[in-house]
């Protein structure tokens, strides 16, 4: 499950400066789709082998490395799946259900299910969307906290779910915690801006090491075949 809640963060996340930047922001993610679609990506949630989707019937393929997220591309909202396939070896497709004007992540795994979730959009222009994807392929679940431990953000994010949180924008190191432990296994720099929206990925790499990553979200467009 999915959880969306408004705090300051403590004194540590002190608000920037936001009206002159304010005006330079195009929104959340970019210009909105027509009426009649919505916006999906992909991650990747294999550790070392590429994914190959068509996002759109008479597109060009995109290709998204291992533990990576694609770009949000503009889909019709009536499209019922996407094709994807790991190599020649393993083709397979994401089951959508879409609401127009409205952003998913696809989270595909090989040998799993992929699972669809619909992202949270933030309805505050002076506050950066943070949201947590727990792609730890061990099932255990993780909090998300300040670096230090102080903070904590997220709790108890169990595998294949996310959390979202509209928060203050600041420059902070984020840490992934094993619930109940004060050390860090993972963590990341984070740097948000006011009306942007951004996302943090914890998965396993090859070496079975827990990974964090940053990146703000974005949106590209479609190149036809």
């Amino acid at each position: 499950m999915k959880r969306i809640k408004t705090i300051g963060l403590l004194s540590c996340f002190s608000l920037m400066p936001a009206m002159a930047q304010h005006t330079l922001n195009q929104g959340l993610y970019a210009p909105e789709p027509p009426a009649d679609h919505a916006y999906v990506r992909v991650f990747n949630g294999s550790p070392t082998t590429p994914l190959d989707i068509i996002f759109r019937p008479g597109t060009k393929t995109v290709t998204v490395s291992p533990n990576t997220a694609s770009p949000y591309f503009s889909i019709p909202s009536t499209q019922t799946s996407l094709s994807t396939a790991f190599g020649a070896r393993s083709k397979n497709s994401l089951l959508l259900q879409l609401k127009s004007s409205q952003f998913y992540t696809g989270i595909i795994q090989e040998n799993h299910d992929g699972k669809l979730i619909e992202d949270k959009k933030n309805s505050n222009k002076l506050k950066s969307m943070l949201t947590l994807y727990n792609l730890d392929n061990t099932e255990a679940a993780i909090d998300l906290r300040t670096a230090d431990g102080k903070v904590k953000i997220f709790s108890n994010i169990k595998n294949k779910d996310s959390a979202s949180l509209a928060v203050n924008p600041v420059t902070i190191d984020l840490g992934v915690f094993v619930p109940n432990q004060n050390t860090p296994v993972a963590q990341t720099s984070a740097s948000m801006e006011p009306d942007k929206s951004y996302s943090a990925f914890a998965f396993r790499e090859p070496s079975g090491t827990l990974r964090l990553i940053f990146k703000p979200n974005i949106t590209e467009q479609l190149r036809p075949q």
